[in-house]
């Protein structure tokens, strides 16, 4: 978390809340993967980091840009302001995305919108 990057993003995130999204990640024999998560920032409340959703993967380490199973793919938020407690979030991913078993990579080009659960305490 770079808090330069968190003091430039703070923007409402709700009624009442401000925060601010950064990436976290890991890497790991070949292939790294990143997460969105929220600080969430209540004039009431306490302060609390809230998971998002996936930002991004890919397999560098493992393959070529060539190879068939080779997969680099990125995204982009943008808080949705509404009249909600919590502002939904819209997910664009762009680049080349694995299936759920890896076995076969395919463009992507798409946009998902997370909302806040109050009963998980995270966006779904």
């Amino acid at each position: 978390m770079d808090l330069n990057d968190i003091k430039s993003s703070i923007q409402p995130f709700g009624k009442g809340i401000m925060g601010a999204m950064f990436e976290s990640g890991y890497c790991s024999t070949g292939s790294c993967e990143t997460y969105w998560y929220a600080l969430m920032l209540p004039e009431h409340g306490d302060i609390k980091t809230v998971f998002v959703a996936d930002a991004g993967s890919n397999n560098e380490g493992m393959y070529e840009e060539t190879h068939p199973l080779y997969y680099n793919y990125e995204s982009t938020y943008k808080v949705m302001p509404s009249g909600s407690l919590y502002y939904p979030i819209q997910i664009h991913y762009t680049g080349e995305k694995p299936d759920d078993d890896y076995e076969r990579i395919h463009k992507v080009n798409e946009k998902h919108t997370v909302r806040f659960n109050p009963a998980t305490g995270q966006y779904e």
